[in-house]
C-alpha cells in the first residue's frame, strides 16, 4: 500500500515509527489509525524533508480534540492544522480538514491525495525539474484537457485558490490564486515532461526554476509545534475544535 509514495518523493530508505510506537498511540487513543495514514507513520512518518516545513505530528503527540478530531499535521508556523474526524476513521478515502485562523473548511476528501498536495510543499526538494508561468482562469480547460479533471480544489480565505492536477506521482501542476498573483506550475522528475507542458501554452513565457534537490538531506527542523502543545496539555485542557475555534490547541 501507498507504493507510489516512493515514485512521488524519491525516498532513498524507509525511516519511519515502530510498529510498537504505532501500536502505543493506537491503544491510548482507543482506536485504529486510518490505514493510509498509519503506513506512512510506519514507513515515512520521521523522515526529515516530510517533516522541515510543514510536519506531521508525532505518534506520542497524536490526540483527539472536541472529542471527534485527530490532528495530523500543523503548518510551520503553527497558522494552521489538518485534522480528520473519527467517525471517517473507516471511510475508503477519509476526507481531510483544515483549520486555518477562525476557519474550517475540507482541505481533501481523500487522505492520498492530502499526502500527494504534501509534495506541492516540498517541491523544490522533491523535483529536479521545475517550471512556472503566469496563469488565467481559462488555462482550465486547457489542463482538464490535458490531464483531466482536477484531482483537488481548494479554496482558502483571503482570496486564495489552488487547482491541483496530476495523472501520475512523478508530475505534478499547481495552478493558483494568491490575491492578486496568478500563478501555473509543474513539478516533475521527467525533463521531457517540461517540454509537454510548454507545447500547451505556446505564446506564454516560462521561468525554469533551479535545480535544488541536493539539498534536501539538509532540511531540519527546529521546532516542533505539537512538542509545546503535548506541554501545555499538561497545564491546559486544549480548545474545542468547531468552525469558529481556530486551531486544536
Amino acid at each position: 500500500m501507498l507504493d507510489w509514495l516512493q515514485d512521488l518523493y524519491q525516498f532513498e530508505e524507509d525511516n519511519g515509527y515502530s510498529e510498537a510506537e504505532l501500536q502505543a498511540c493506537e491503544q491510548r487513543l482507543g482506536t485504529s489509525l486510518p490505514l493510509t495514514w498509519r503506513t506512512l507513520l510506519l514507513r515515512h512518518g520521521r523522515d526529515n524533508l516530510l517533516n522541515s516545513y510543514n510536519y506531521f505530528v508525532t505518534p506520542p503527540n497524536l490526540d483527539f480534540f472536541g472529542s471527534e478530531w485527530l490532528c495530523l499535521a500543523i503548518s510551520n508556523q503553527a497558522v494552521s492544522s489538518w485534522a480528520i474526524r473519527r467517525e471517517d476513521f473507516v471511510a475508503k478515502q477519509c476526507p481531510v480538514y483544515c483549520f486555518l485562523d477562525d476557519h474550517q473548511f475540507l482541505e481533501d476528501d481523500s487522505l492520498e491525495n492530502f499526502l500527494v498536495k504534501w509534495a506541492f510543499t516540498y517541491h523544490e526538494m522533491i523535483f529536479a525539474h521545475r517550471l512556472q508561468t503566469t496563469f488565467e482562469v481559462e488555462d482550465l480547460t486547457i489542463l482538464r484537457q490535458a490531464f483531466g479533471k482536477e484531482k483537488s480544489a481548494t479554496e482558502y480565505p483571503g482570496s486564495s485558490k489552488c487547482w491541483y492536477f496530476w495523472r501520475e506521482p512523478t508530475t505534478l501542476v499547481l495552478a493558483s490564486i494568491f490575491r492578486s498573483f496568478y500563478r501555473l506550475s509543474i513539478f516533475s522528475h521527467r525533463l521531457e515532461a517540461l517540454g509537454e507542458f510548454r507545447s500547451l501554452f505556446p505564446t506564454r513565457s516560462f521561468e525554469q526554476l533551479p535545480n535544488r534537490t541536493g539539498e534536501r538531506k539538509s532540511r531540519r527542523r527546529l521546532i516542533r509545534f505539537d512538542d509545546e502543545l503535548a506541554k501545555l496539555k499538561t497545564k491546559q485542557a486544549p480548545k474545542q475544535l468547531g468552525p469558529d475555534n481556530g486551531l486544536p490547541f
